[in-house]
């Protein structure tokens, strides 16, 4: 499969998810994405081309066969189990988010060292303790971990999950994590707030 950089996979991920808005009967051409998009027209027959992807002229590209091309690429077509690392307040609305499903991204097991939490369960998930991890990811065949926990106890569990075979890594804690052989997208909640200050204050906010 064909390599591409990281602002590309990203467009095509707004691609697709514009496109499952539209009737899969349809077709809509490269102006009308870049208008909606705000994607150069160019660049977006570019990325459309890199996936093999093509167009009509006049009429533009076919909505269903273009969504099955990008969820092919995309990795949306088969199911993906996650471990979520964390049952706090943020892994409890990551875990109710029903966008992960409709995408086919399963939270399938829960880990927490809370003793006040080791046993409940949310939905048919019972939260296991840490020590349990490396089993839920062989038995569940996990391959993606979502991290919700504190600072402090990031580090250590990324070294858990990296033991127990994890490759990709979904962080949310306030920590920046990387891995030797897979990949950590670090969400840092302040950071972006803080980015969106540094904005407001260099380009005027409301009076």
């Amino acid at each position: 499969m064909k390599y591409l950089a990281e602002n590309s996979i990203y467009r095509l991920i707004i691609y697709h998810r514009y496109l499952r808005s539209l009737k899969k009967d349809s077709w809509i051409i490269s102006s009308k994405l870049a208008k909606v998009l705000g994607v150069e027209s160019s660049q977006i027959r570019k990325d459309l081309a890199l996936v093999r992807i093509k167009g009509l002229t006049g009429k533009g590209y076919p909505v269903e066969q273009s969504l099955r091309k990008l969820e092919h690429y995309l990795g949306l077509t088969r199911k993906w189990n996650i471990i979520l690392c964390g049952a706090g307040n943020l892994g409890k609305a990551l875990f109710h988010y029903k966008g992960f499903n409709a995408l086919g991204f399963r939270i399938a097991a829960i880990i927490d060292k809370d003793p006040r939490k080791i046993g409940l369960r949310w939905n048919k998930i019972s939260i296991s303790p840490p020590e349990q991890l490396e089993a839920l990811v062989k038995k569940q065949s996990i391959e993606i971990a979502v991290i919700t926990v504190p600072q402090e106890e990031a580090r250590g569990v990324k070294e858990k999950l990296e033991e127990a075979g994890i490759r990709s890594i979904l962080n949310f804690a306030p920590y920046y994590l990387s891995l030797k052989n897979g990949i950590v997208r670090n969400v840092e909640l302040t950071t972006e707030l803080t980015f969106l200050s540094t904005h407001l204050n260099l380009h005027g906010r409301k009076k």
